[in-house]
């Protein structure tokens, strides 16, 4: 059976620092050993030497050996924990610059699928929570629907003639769904035809499902901030509108 260490992808640089440390973290909590990274000083430290002992070994062989030169002069699992914190936990302004244009840069039209495309944005939302830049749930769901193409302009439309709240995971949720049954009705009607069933042509198809450019994300966006801005800095309340949300329980 592979040690759980061994399901970890590797530390290799700031580029995965932020899912690593996530990963690990739970990797020490699962056996036990989640007080052996804390401040020597906490009151809480572990002082447990075997346990102090595994956790360091455990923090080790999750690291990739190209940054083994940073770590060789620490003891302690502690003292490698920070040391590879102040080496690729970045919170700088420039990091927060970077990430956010990336999150507000992300289209559907240049990822290579929706799952690609949501992920791409949940993963950067999620680094900047992590740096200390707060990226609230609601904005995530909008930057979410900011980047879709064209031939999502009928869900768009159906979000500002309803009561739904937008979060990151309900806008998640139905996005993948709306590809699910999108790519359901294209087999049943490639079944149903005699077209020929070769590489450029599913390729064709499956481009124009999720359409090639886009501004009905832009435009949403747009609105929103236009409806939702006060000088004063607070949110309209937008009364819900007697029409039927094609995001409702009765329409999946």
């Amino acid at each position: 059976m592979a040690n759980r260490e061994d399901q970890i992808e590797k530390l290799t640089g700031s580029e995965n620092f932020h899912t690593w440390q996530f990963a690990m973290k739970y990797v020490l909590e699962l056996n036990g050993w989640e007080n052996c990274i804390l401040p020597v000083t906490a009151e809480n430290y572990e002082k447990d030497t075997t346990k102090l002992k595994k956790s360091k070994a455990k923090l080790v062989l999750c690291i990739d050996s190209s940054v083994y030169v940073h770590i060789l002069g620490e003891t302690t699992a502690t003292g490698i924990w920070e040391r590879l914190k102040t080496l690729y936990q970045d919170s700088g302004l420039v990091r927060k610059i970077g990430l956010l244009r990336k999150l507000t840069s992300t289209k559907l039209e240049y990822c290579d699928s929706m799952m690609s495309y949501v992920s791409q944005i949940i993963d950067t939302a999620n680094k900047l929570n992590g740096i200390g830049f707060t990226v609230s749930d609601e904005w995530l769901g909008v930057i979410l629907l900011t980047g879709l193409t064209d031939n999502f302009e009928p869900i768009i439309m159906g979000l500002e003639n309803c009561g739904l709240e937008i979060t990151g995971d309900t806008i998640k949720t139905k996005l993948l769904d709306t590809i699910g049954h999108k790519s359901n009705a294209i087999i049943m009607g490639l079944e149903n035809c005699g077209l020929e069933i070769t590489g450029d042509t599913i390729k064709t198809k499956l481009l124009d499902t999720i359409g090639h450019k886009s501004n009905a994300g832009s435009a949403f966006f747009r609105k929103k901030m236009a409806k939702n801005a006060k000088p004063n800095g607070n949110t309209i309340h937008n009364p819900k509108k007697n029409r039927q949300c094609i995001f409702s329980k009765e329409n999946g």
